[in-house]
């Protein structure tokens, strides 16, 4: 029988970009079908903000966050992009669903994305801090998403094609993993090393994340 580390694995993995980069992809592509290609356009830069932000913000706290003194190390990408990705994948199901559906879909993502966050923490892959950091990110994408999507959305054209679609991804993907922190940790230590930035940070003496 699996113990909670196993399972704790296993939720994690929802939170993992080999997971969530082909989800956004097909999101993308759902979107410029079913509604338009600015739509598509504007959910595409809401995830590409969340994860460039989460990218730049490792490499700035894995360089600098020792020197700076707070307890961040290297914000969650895992937590920041399972919020960007299920919240702006849920404000387009929800507008899509009938009204009866829209509390399951939000209960799914919010069940979902705190899921990811907790496990996190439990496998000492982040501190609180850094959890809530990328939470924040993957916040301000949302909403910045669901802000145009109100406007620029079709009315009607409701389908269950793209949902179907989505959790066929989900389901086929989960157990994939890209080991992108790694390479973001690797990126970080290589760029403080050229540019002699934050010259006080000891990144090599920096609490390594488990990333398992």
């Amino acid at each position: 029988m699996p113990d909670a580390s196993s399972w704790l694995r296993c939720i994690t993995r929802f939170g993992d970009s080999a997971l969530l980069l082909p989800l956004t992809f097909y999101l993308t592509a759902a979107l410029w079908k079913t509604e338009s290609l600015a739509t598509a356009i504007h959910y595409l830069c809401a995830i590409a903000f969340c994860a460039v932000a989460i990218v730049a913000l490792k490499i700035i706290f894995m360089a600098c966050g020792s020197y700076w003194g707070p307890d961040i190390v290297t914000p969650s990408g895992h937590a920041g992009m399972a919020l960007s990705v299920y919240g702006t994948a849920a404000i387009v199901f929800c507008y899509r669903s009938p009204s009866w559906q829209r509390p399951w879909l939000l209960t799914i993502a919010v069940t979902l994305v705190c899921a990811v966050a907790i496990s996190r923490v439990a496998l000492s892959a982040h501190s609180v801090d850094e959890v809530a950091v990328g939470l924040g990110v993957g916040a301000l994408s949302v909403l910045w998403f669901a802000w145009h999507y109100a406007r620029l959305r079709k009315p009607g054209g409701r389908s269950l094609l793209p949902l179907i679609g989505a959790l066929v991804l989900i389901l086929a993907l989960h157990r994939v993993s890209f080991g992108f922190e790694d390479e973001i940790e690797r990126i970080a230590v290589r760029t403080q090393t050229m540019l002699h930035f934050c010259p006080g940070a000891a990144v090599s003496n920096q609490r390594q994340p488990n990333l398992n």
